[in-house]
């Protein structure tokens, strides 16, 4: 039998034979090994900040947009921010055409979750005016290919595209029982967007009784279970848990929760760089 057919008809066991050499499928050396990652910031010209990132097979675009809204009343202080992602059939043969898929949804909602957990944006930082004018942060992604771990990729994605947005100042013109006018001027230099805590995620899939990091399409599909932990790091702190992700799956024990937060506790560093280099490129 053929490699390629063994893989097809066998593929947890054609998985199964590489990691107990310690290997991966796609060339990876160890099962905590990470694929390449590459980010490239301020390429979307037309976008208030955007972002590239490429991890492994795995293309992700992120271009932020600024619009001004008003308050929620609840939150008379706090902005809004917004972050969407588009998982279209272009990129996998698994997505269909039509709404956001289940997956699309659950991976919107996770990087909101991560956004807001760690602090990245002060939500009170949006603030223009209060009760009446705040900004709106619309993060639009867009999966060019789909090779596997998209939550991963997504969250550096949209940190990148932060890291790279500048917002216009804003002049507030107060008037005598009226509303107040604010009128936006594009000649004055834009500011960067303030930006805190640094959430940095790492997925870990579980196969058999091994863990392994940044698992390709091939390998979601054939795991148990996969685990995202998201951390923090920030001028005081580092390696803060602020999240952990678990879409459905087998129940995993406590014990092997622990070993996947150990295990992305021990690779963050390195995704902390990346993340830091990108940002110092920032050519808007």
């Amino acid at each position: 039998m053929s490699v390629s057919s063994f893989k097809k008809l066998e593929p947890e066991e054609y998985l199964r034979q590489h990691y107990q050499q310690g290997l991966r499928p796609d060339g990876r050396k160890g099962l905590s090994s990470l694929r390449p990652v590459s980010i490239s910031v301020g390429s979307i010209s037309v976008a208030d900040g955007s972002a590239v990132v490429k991890q492994g097979d795995t293309i992700v675009v992120c271009g932020i947009k600024l619009e001004i809204a008003k308050p929620r009343a609840e939150n008379p202080k706090q902005g809004f921010i917004v972050p969407n992602l588009t998982l279209a059939p272009i990129c996998h043969p698994q997505f269909r055409p039509g709404p956001p898929s289940e997956q699309a949804q659950t991976a919107s909602q996770f990087l909101h979750e991560s956004i807001v957990n760690s602090g990245i944006i002060k939500l009170e930082d949006l603030c223009i005016c209060e009760d009446k004018y705040v900004w709106c942060i619309y993060a639009d992604l867009t999966c060019l290919n789909y090779g596997g771990n998209i939550l991963d990729t997504a969250l550096k994605a949209l940190v990148a595209a932060l890291s790279n947005t500048t917002v216009p100042k804003v002049n507030v013109v107060e008037q005598e029982n009226e509303d107040p006018i604010i009128k936006v001027d594009l000649k004055e230099k834009r500011e960067p967007l303030e930006l805190g805590a640094v959430p940095i995620s790492c997925t870990v899939s579980v196969f058999d009784d091994k863990l392994l990091l940044d698992p390709t399409d091939e390998e979601e599909e054939c795991s148990e279970a996969c685990v995202t932990v998201v951390l923090c790091k920030s001028a005081t702190t580092e390696n803060e848990l602020c999240h952990v992700h678990k879409p459905g799956g087998s129940a995993i024990s406590p014990d092997k929760l622990h070993q996947c937060i150990a295990l992305a506790k021990k690779n963050s560093k390195t995704i902390q760089r990346l993340i830091d280099t990108a940002s110092s490129s920032t050519i808007k």
